[in-house]
Order: C-alpha cells, then structure tokens, then sequence
C-alpha cells in the first residue's frame, strides 16, 4: 500500500479529555449516589463514599486510563495499573493483574478490546475482588457479561460503563432479562457510548484530520496506522 502512496491514518488522542472526565463523572455518580437519587424528594438513606485513600485499580494504561490515573492522584486515591507493557511514572504503581483485582476499591477498564485483552476479567478471576467493588469502564468485553453479572450479585458490585450500544444491545435470553432487573435495581449504569461527544473533541478530532492531510500533501505523512 505504502508503495502506492495509499496511506491510511488515524486520529490520536482527541477524545482522552472527553472521556477521562466521563468516566470521573460515572464514579462520582456511584460513589455519591446521584444516579440512584436523581428526581427523588428525599434521602434513601443509603451512604456514598469518598474517593480519598481508595484505592483504584485501572486497567489499560494509554491516553486514557494515564488521565484517569492521574485524576484519582489528585482525589487521594492509590492508583494501581495494570498495563500490556510496563509504565513507570510518579503517581500509579504498576502490578499484576491478579493483585490490581485483588487489592482494589474500584476498577476502571479503559483498553482497546482486541484478542489480548477480550475476556481478561472473567468467571475465574473476578472471585478475588472485594465485596462492594465499584467497578467502571469506556471499553467493553474486557469483563464477560457472566462474570459482570456474578460480580454484582456475589460480591454486591455496582457498575457503570459508556458501552451500551455495543454490549448491551448484543445480550439476549435470560442474561437480557437479568441485566435489565440489575439496571432497574440501579446496580448497573449504561450510557450510550457517547464519552468521547464533547464540543472540545468533535474540534480536535477536525483539527488532527486537516493536520494529517497537510502532512501528507507536503510528503511527510503521520499518524500511519497502515
């Protein structure tokens, strides 16, 4: 393809603010228990929770999850990551997985699903995590649906995921049914895959196109994904 000045580029990072901070706003709405509370005239009287001294395990350490790692810096929080290849830096603590499901307080699954990462948390390993794990993400199929479910209901998880439209419209059957009751019982939150719409992103990603064409026109393309 490079042969015949056929380049294919893609558009980095334009979206890491938008979705760092969409994920914040899932945990905030979790551990301050705005979802379950919207639109209610008075206090169920069921306790949220600080996000200071948490620790927080993050799975898939690109753009995102280091941007998310660094906002729980600033919360308080212990950021522990788990990563396809190491990255060191000042204010998360690389480990494995087994002890990032095992020690953590809440769980953010931010890596791209590919063969490596699809079904890295599943039915055998999501035994370890705590009772009470809040667990989030932007990407899914990292967690089985089983085993998402299982967590719920045996170690009283709540989730919240920006993959609606390409996990939960592929589930049916009975397993259709049983995320539909763990919605209504507010112990999982979908949105529409819709973290990365900001006004902010939506510029930055036409500013990057225009750049990656101009680098082309003056015969030194970039961003080359193939």
């Amino acid at each position: 393809m490079r042969e015949l000045r056929i380049y294919v580029s893609n558009i980095p990072g334009y979206s890491t603010e938008a979705v760092s901070e969409h994920l914040l706003g899932l945990l905030l709405g979790i551990s301050k228990r705005i979802f379950a509370q919207i639109n209610r005239s008075n206090d169920d009287g069921i306790a949220g929770f600080e996000l200071s001294k948490k620790t927080v395990g993050i799975i898939g350490l690109g753009n995102i999850g280091l941007r998310f790692a660094q906002m729980m810096n600033f919360f308080g929080a212990t950021v522990l990551t788990y990563n396809r290849t190491q990255k060191n830096n000042n204010f998360a603590k690389d480990v494995a997985l087994n002890d990032l499901l095992t020690s953590s307080d809440i769980i953010c699954i931010t890596p791209s699903v590919n063969d490596q990462s699809r079904a890295l948390i599943n039915d055998n390993n999501c035994e370890v995590m705590k009772d009470g794990i809040v667990i989030i993400g932007s990407t899914w199929d990292i967690i089985t649906e089983t085993s998402l479910v299982k967590t719920i209901k045996e170690k009283k998880a709540i989730a919240a995921f920006d993959a609606a439209l390409e996990g939960k419209q592929s589930i049916s059957g009975e397993l259709k049914k049983v995320f539909d009751e763990l919605i209504t019982g507010n112990k999982l939150f979908l949105t529409p895959h819709s973290a990365y719409n900001t006004v902010e992103a939506g510029i930055r990603q036409l500013d990057i196109c225009v750049s990656n064409i101009e680098h082309f026109l003056k015969g030194s393309p970039h961003n080359i994904v193939g």
